[in-house]
């Protein structure tokens, strides 16, 4: 789950080598990401979910980590949190640092111990009950003044929306269709996450059919609007000035949530972010994309487990039976 004030340094690799267990996240990317394998490793339960949820079934596929360029550009979609970003965040110059801040969250949430993830998700609180404000500007059905504040139940709604539908559209549009069933688990257990961070059960769609309902009405009436601000802070995501040393696979890894964001985004969406989106090669990652999911399929699911998600995966493997 993003948050809109201080973000955790950068993840850019899921290399789990390393056995820091420091109290505090270390700034250089790599020790980064090993400071979170070993948090993961080291976890005294399996959290709030287990290897038998959904959102363990799902999330522990590594390609989804790709598709959150496409979850940050939905989020800043929405006006409020774009402006919210811009006033409160020291990484609204820096949306990268919010991207992989998302997926630090979303680990610790979901694969986290219970005291894990209590703890994520108590600092996402705290930090959302301080960030208040007004628009700046006149976007879709919003006027310029109108007030805003992170823990308002809609805005914290999108945002988990725009986390669960980038999950599932990235899943499907790689590893095929899912099962209605399974798409109703998974956002049940995402309804129980969002509890963690303040929004009501009720709120999160429960089956595919009311997912898709909600995301087109949203992107229909007026709500999801891209503005001046948000185009502004999505210009820094796409074409991002990295400094110097930048670890390469980062740079790789950045460009990968673009494309999979150019190619991914409901059509509404994409076209207002025109101008800043690269779709000359839309036809190209769509093909790319095609082929891509072809090989991926015939990938051992041992081969495709994201590394973080293993951690908690080996971790679970002879535990107390996961919470029901």
């Amino acid at each position: 789950m993003p948050v809109y004030g201080p973000t955790p340094p950068p993840q850019p690799r899921n290399d789990c080598s390393g056995d820091e267990l420091a109290r505090t996240p270390p700034l250089e990317p790599r020790r980064w990401a090993a400071w979170l394998c070993a948090q993961l490793a080291a976890a005294e339960d399996v959290g709030y979910f287990g290897p038998s949820s959904a959102l363990w079934q799902l999330n522990r596929e590594a390609v989804l980590g790709l598709g959150l360029g496409r979850a940050v550009l939905m989020q800043l979609a929405h006006p409020w949190v774009a402006q919210a970003v811009l006033d409160h965040s020291p990484a609204a110059g820096r949306p990268l640092d919010r991207l992989l801040a998302t997926a630090t969250a979303a680990e610790l949430l979901v694969f986290g111990s219970r005291a894990q993830a209590d703890g994520t998700a108590a600092r996402i609180r705290q930090v959302h009950a301080n960030v208040r404000g007004a628009l700046s500007e006149d976007v879709g059905r919003w006027t310029r003044g109108t007030p805003y504040r992170a823990d308002d139940p809609e805005a914290l709604r999108w945002v988990l929306v725009t986390v669960v539908d980038t999950a599932l559209v990235v899943y499907e549009a790689t590893l095929g269709r899912l099962p209605d069933a399974l798409i109703a688990r998974y956002l049940a257990d995402a309804a129980r996450l969002g509890t963690m961070v303040g929004l009501p059960v009720e709120a999160m769609p429960r089956d595919r059919g009311e997912l898709t309902r909600y995301v087109g009405t949203v992107l229909s009436d007026g709500t999801i609007a891209v503005g001046q601000v948000a185009r502004g802070l999505a210009e820094a995501l796409v074409r991002p000035r990295l400094p110097a040393g930048t670890d390469p696979f980062f740079r790789v890894y950045a460009g990968l949530t673009v494309v999979m964001a150019e190619a991914l985004l409901p059509d509404v969406v994409r076209d207002q972010y025109a101008g800043v989106l690269p779709r000359r090669y839309r036809q190209l990652y769509r093909l790319a994309g095609r082929l891509g999911g072809a090989l991926i399929r015939h990938v051992p699911l041992s081969a495709r487990t994201d590394p973080l998600a293993a951690r908690a995966i080996r971790r679970s493997a002879d535990p107390a039976p996961a919470p029901a």
